[in-house]
């Protein structure tokens, strides 16, 4: 009998042999490793132990005479090979390729709202904040500042109204 996991004991690096599930990464990690990291998710997959270790042994064998080249490398794209004989291999493969890699993300927008949310913009209201924010962490996005300028300009009146001096 394969052991079971606690949730609380479980982190996601635990995860990481099932990586061994894609096909370009066959040889990386052996099938017992797969099988028990697997057996963390059986309540998901919904058969026995032999069962999986069988499909398990059966995707790997499936992938053996496809040539190196035309392997899927990432998970995505190997869930596109799972048919109705490997329905065990979907689920892992979902599984893995929708766990969180990191927070690398959610604390890079932390840090650029502190750096855009100083002292001296306390009174910034929540949706110039939230388009600063965006500008800052989407820096690699072309804007328009022509356009971003001539939307301003007739979006509504202002107090004063200027005289063109150009003209006279």
């Amino acid at each position: 009998m394969g052991q079971l996991y606690q949730l609380d004991d479980f982190k996601w690096n635990d995860s990481l042999p099932l990586e061994g599930l894609i096909p370009k990464n066959n040889k990386i990690y052996p099938i017992e490793q797969i099988f028990n990291t697997s057996l963390v998710y059986q309540a998901d997959i919904n058969i026995s132990e032999q069962e999986l270790r069988a499909e398990i042994i059966m995707w790997q064998k499936r992938w053996e005479k496809v040539n190196k080249l035309n392997l899927p490398s990432t998970a995505t794209e190997a869930l596109c090979f799972t048919t109705n004989v490997f329905p065990s291999i979907k689920i892992l493969l979902q599984i893995f390729s929708t766990l969180l890699v990191s927070t690398a993300t959610a604390e890079k927008s932390f840090s650029n709202i502190k750096r855009l949310k100083t002292y001296l913009r306390s009174t910034m209201t929540e949706n110039r904040l939230n388009g600063l924010a965006l500008l800052n962490i989407h820096k690699e996005i072309n804007v328009d500042i022509d356009n971003i300028i001539t939307r301003f300009a007739t979006s509504k009146p202002r107090r004063m109204n200027l005289r063109d001096w150009s003209s006279d």
